[in-house]
């Protein structure tokens, strides 16, 4: 049995009457306010230990255990924990609006938490507060829809945001951005900065569209900082994208998305973490690229630019979609990694602000392996969807970019990696390569003390399956 069958969506109505709703469902502590009036000091049930939640009053729970978090601010430390689950409400709002955990507050989640969530709202982890998010792979915490299984999908909630201090080219001098979905300011001149750890946490069904241009993300690190920790995290079947990097300094590791209806992996505004392990299944039904990664769209060569090293990543692509591609003036460094199933293993933007990146050696492949139905690389004028001759797009001479890629640079390959992964909700899949795989050798490591030590190329090898135990792929 799934963990989230255990709260079905009759017993979610009822926590949510039992909570302070009037008669029209919107709950009455929301309902024309700014957002929940607090006690100075949260309360921890009788009788309670290190797995108790500590709440303010403003969130109730029923008899059941059952907890409404309204939308609004909080600025005092608490704790969620398993003896309780806790759904984030809109009341009477539509949306978007959010959770917002505020500075100097710490939000503490323990193993085997449960959130749900429905409507255009977020939970938003706020600049100098931090969330301590840390399950582990048999007692993960788990966000999803607050609808209940076989009706769940897409887009049925938010979404989580965090907010750092760190550099992002989205603003000038240290200032500030605003994020989307109303999620308010994110960025500043902090690249250490700490909001805390997320790890072992699995986000299911977000994503919700705001506007046609404006959706929530499965997890959005807006201006994130390196001290802040992002290890073991799934998002599967996200409307929008799966992970978006917006600036900061971020850095992550063993990554699963699932089913991403837009992007896998995003990056923008410049990003400059690191990235090792990660998974990508996209599936059928709607997808676009596995990687989308951009500078700065107004301003290509806007600094800090965009460069981040990515290491360990294993496309399983859709048919007719790209699995990296790069634009608006990227800069990146993408070692041991496998595109399979992608129409274009890797789709580089033809003006110069992106162009010149790699004929100048700051888009790097190192030990990859690409297997796609139609180019191992091609070049896209990102500007009018032209097709481009494989040159340099500012005539300053031929410049074979399949070559660079394929030649110059370090054991890049087209091959089979055989690798075979299901690639329908529901189905579980599986990235080991199979016997007599060249991903089973030729990996190398990053010069960065971040990144483990490989032999292999790809998110993992024969029996290193660190996806089993925490992660869950329902169709719905």
């Amino acid at each position: 049995m799934r963990l989230l069958s255990l709260v079905p969506m009759t017993l979610v109505f009822t926590g949510l009457a039992a909570c302070g709703s009037d008669a029209t469902g919107a709950d009455a502590s929301v309902a024309g306010d700014a957002g929940p009036q607090q006690d100075a000091s949260p309360q921890q049930d009788a009788g309670s230990n290190a797995n108790a939640s500590v709440l303010p009053s403003s969130i109730v729970c029923n008899a059941q255990n059952i907890c409404t978090v309204p939308i609004g601010d909080y600025n005092t430390n608490m704790t969620w924990a398993p003896d309780k689950t806790f759904v984030l409400s809109l009341g009477a709002e539509q949306g978007p609006a959010n959770v917002f955990i505020r500075s100097p507050a710490t939000l503490t989640i323990r193993p085997g938490t449960k959130i749900f969530a429905s409507g255009r709202i977020a939970l938003v982890i706020d600049r100098g507060a931090k969330v301590e998010a840390v399950g582990t792979a048999a007692q993960p915490i788990v966000f999803s829809s607050a609808k209940t299984d076989g009706m769940r999908a897409r887009g049925d909630w938010g979404g989580i945001v965090i907010n750092g201090r760190a550099p992002a080219n989205c603003a000038a001098n240290g200032g500030t951005c605003e994020g989307e979905g109303s999620s308010g300011q994110y960025g500043g001149d902090q690249p250490t900065d700490d909001s805390g750890t997320f790890k072992y946490v699995r986000v299911e069904f977000a994503g919700a569209k705001i506007t046609e241009t404006n959706e929530y993300n499965g997890i959005a690190l807006q201006g994130v900082g390196s001290g802040t920790e992002i290890d073991f995290v799934q998002l599967h079947l996200p409307s929008d994208d799966g992970i978006e990097f917006f600036g900061g300094t971020v850095n992550a590791k063993h990554i699963v998305i699932s089913g991403a209806g837009d992007d896998s992996i995003d990056w923008t505004f410049g990003w400059n973490g690191k990235f090792q392990f990660a998974t990508v299944v996209q599936y059928s039904d709607d997808s676009d690229s596995a990687f989308e990664a951009d500078n700065n769209e107004t301003n290509n060569d806007a600094l800090p630019r965009s460069s981040p090293v990515l290491s360990n990543v294993t496309v399983a692509g859709a048919m007719g979609k790209n699995g990296i591609l790069l634009r608006r003036g990227t800069a990146a460094q993408i070692w041991n990694t496998v595109v399979t199933g992608s129409a274009n293993c890797v789709d580089i933007d033809s003006i110069p602000s992106t162009f010149n990146q790699l004929t100048a050696g700051a888009i790097v492949f190192r030990n990859t392996i690409h297997n796609c139905t139609s180019n191992t690389v091609r070049i896209n004028d990102e500007m009018d969807g032209m097709m481009m001759p494989l040159m340099d797009a500012d005539s300053t001479g031929p410049v074979n970019a399949l070559n660079i890629i394929t030649m110059m640079q370090t054991n890049n390959v087209t091959a089979d990696p055989l690798i075979t992964v299901a690639r329908t909700a529901g189905m579980r899949p599986s990235f080991v390569p199979a016997a007599g795989s060249p991903a089973l050798m030729g990996g190398s490591k990053p010069a960065d003390a971040f990144f483990d030590e490989v032999s292999y190329i790809g998110a993992m090898t024969t029996g290193g399956d660190w996806t089993t135990g925490w992660t869950d792929f329902a169709a719905n």
